[in-house]
Parts: C-alpha cells; structure tokens; sequence
C-alpha cells in the first residue's frame, strides 16, 4: 500500500485503505494545497461549489467563481506530476433565469496555462434534480479531462469501452458502405 502522506497538513488527512494510494483532504483547499509538493499528484477529481447560494458556499457571484478558479487552478496545475490528469466537474451557474455553463469558465483558466492539455469533455447526464419551467431542465453536468503534459500520460480505453454496435464495420461512406 503507498499512501502518501504529508506532516505538514496534520490531522486534515484521512486515507482510504482500500488497496488504492489515496490521500484525502479535509479542510481549505487554498490552505492546505500550500503544504503539497510541486509535481507530487497523479490525480486530482472535483466539484467545486457553483456560488448558487447553497448552505456550504459563502457566494452566490459568477465573478467570484471564477476569481477563485484563477486562483486555484495554477496551484492544481503546479502539485499535478507529468503526465497525471486533473478532472473538474462542473454544471450551470443560475441565476435570474440566466445559465452560465461553468465548464466554459473552467476551461478558459485552464486552457491559459500552458502545462495542460484538454484530453476530453466527458458529459454525464441524470434523471433526478428540480424541474425548470422556464427552460429544459439541466439534466447533465460536464467533466473537463486535463493532463499536465502534451506527452505521456495513462489511459486505458478497455476499461472503460462500450462495445461497438456494429462489430467488424470498416466503411461508413462510398461504395462499400455499411459493410
């Protein structure tokens, strides 16, 4: 088992013993990356708040969305090793009826720096939430797929692969097509 620790952060570390190396944080994520060295996470996966006015947010401002994004992104880009992915998980800012679609704001900070590399927007959609009578209902939220790196880095499509539903289909267009 390889959990990394870090005596620094102290008791705002708890790790999962389930055969994977993991390392939790508990606490201010401003605050407690600080203490991680650069170049030292395979991976990072969030959902940050979308300052909707929620009991865990302290802002319901688009503007400090992104200010705090500016803000913590570079430091996630810095403890990220060569070649280790970062995925945001991201939906829609809401309010007085408009949508902002956060994964563009994301992506707009990210995409400034020029240590990652967008792989993959991954949308993922649900049947559950409050019915918008105003608009379609926001159904789906988007994973943005970032690697530190325009060289390697792991991805292992078998594990993840849908099968095909035409299996052996080589053409799509011209005289062969379908076969």
């Amino acid at each position: 088992m390889n959990i990394r620790t870090y005596k620094s952060v102290g008791p705002a570390i708890r790790s999962i013993n389930n055969g994977t190396p993991t390392v939790l944080f508990s606490g201010d994520c401003l605050s407690l990356i600080n203490e991680i060295p650069d170049n030292s996470i395979d991976l990072t996966v969030t959902s940050p708040n979308y300052c909707m006015g929620k009991e865990y947010e302290d802002s319901t401002s688009i503007e400090d969305f992104v200010e705090a994004h500016e803000l913590l992104l570079p430091e996630i880009v810095r403890i990220t090793r060569d070649g280790g992915s970062i995925c945001w998980q991201v939906g829609y800012h809401v309010k007085e009826k408009r949508v902002y679609p956060l994964d563009y704001l994301v992506f707009s900070v990210l995409d400034a720096l020029d240590e990652v590399v967008l792989r993959n927007r991954i949308v993922w959609t649900f049947g559950h939430g409050l019915h918008s009578t105003t608009r379609f209902s926001g159904r789906h939220e988007t994973v943005l797929w970032f690697t530190k790196g325009v060289g390697d880095y792991y991805f292992n499509l078998d594990s993840v692969r849908v099968p095909q539903k035409y299996p052996g289909k080589r053409h799509y267009k011209g005289p062969k097509r379908g076969e």
